[in-house]
């Protein structure tokens, strides 16, 4: 066989394309037919997306209904679903039914699903304020107890012989700082009273009540008293060295002090003990 030339290929190439039966013939309608077909194609997907937002609603709404109900399972009305999710309609219909394609749907958790948070741990309470030593210590008021009148046989207003140092610290005749006593030992009133100047304090309690400038006995006798008028009121009592002695006659003693002058310049008032 002779080789073709270049030119005879060629030619036999353009009769070819030449030929109609090679013609595609388009027929009349068939582009509105696929325009058509896509449009229907794209509603579809569209219902389709509609009702898998439909259906999510739908299961979540199941949910808080189930979390809703009473515990002991006492309901009065059950929850009733057809189906996966509602039913669509469309305006068109069409010869090929779309695939099924049911939407994935979160389970919605119920109350036995979700775990209890564990109970925090109960609060240390604080520890109690150490006592400190003066809170060991007998409360001191700050203002002593009300006292005015004569110096009696038994004592004076709150103040009584006998009284232990305790006693007499609480009730607020006594400084803050001072200590026990040690045997017979003096004490200055925190007072500054007028009537009862000084106590005279022992292990065994108060042995002695010294009267200030304005102290009294019941009957009136005191500082600036006459010599005569202290006998008179006091006709059975003794002096010795300066101090004129009177019995109560409850057991306890009053003690004038009497120097060289005529008028009493002090007394107290003791049991003998100090």
């Amino acid at each position: 066989m002779s080789e073709r030339s270049d030119h005879d290929v060629v030619s036999d190439l353009r009769r070819l394309f030449d030929d109609e039966r090679l013609t595609v013939h388009v027929a009349p309608g068939a582009r509105d037919a696929v325009v058509s077909g896509a449009r229907r194609v794209r509603r579809r997907r569209e219902m389709a997306v509609v009702g898998s937002g439909l259906a999510v609603v739908a299961v979540a709404a199941v949910g808080v209904a189930v979390m809703a109900m009473p515990p002991n399972g006492d309901q009065q009305g059950t929850v009733a679903a057809s189906g996966t999710g509602p039913t669509l309609s469309t305006a068109e219909s069409s010869s090929v039914a779309p695939p099924s394609r049911e939407p994935q749907v979160e389970r919605v958790p119920t109350q036995s699903d979700t775990k209890e948070a564990p109970e925090s741990e109960p609060r240390s309470e604080p520890p109690p304020p150490s006592k400190t030593s003066q809170d060991s210590s007998p409360d001191v008021p700050n203002v002593p107890l009300y006292a005015s009148g004569p110096i009696g046989p038994s004592g004076w207003g709150p103040i009584e012989l006998g009284m232990s140092y305790e006693e007499v610290r609480k009730a607020g005749y006594l400084g803050e700082n001072t200590a026990p006593p040690q045997g017979c030992t003096t004490y200055v009133l925190s007072t500054r009273d007028d009537q009862v100047s000084a106590l005279t304090i022992s292990e065994s309690g108060v042995g002695r009540i010294s009267a200030g400038n304005n102290g009294r006995t019941p009957e009136g006798v005191g500082s600036g008293t006459s010599k005569e008028e202290l006998r008179n009121t006091y006709p059975d009592g003794t002096e010795s060295d300066g101090v004129y002695r009177a019995d109560t006659g409850a057991g306890t003693t009053y003690e004038f002090a009497v120097p060289d002058g005529d008028e009493v310049s002090g007394f107290a008032l003791t049991d003998g003990t100090c």
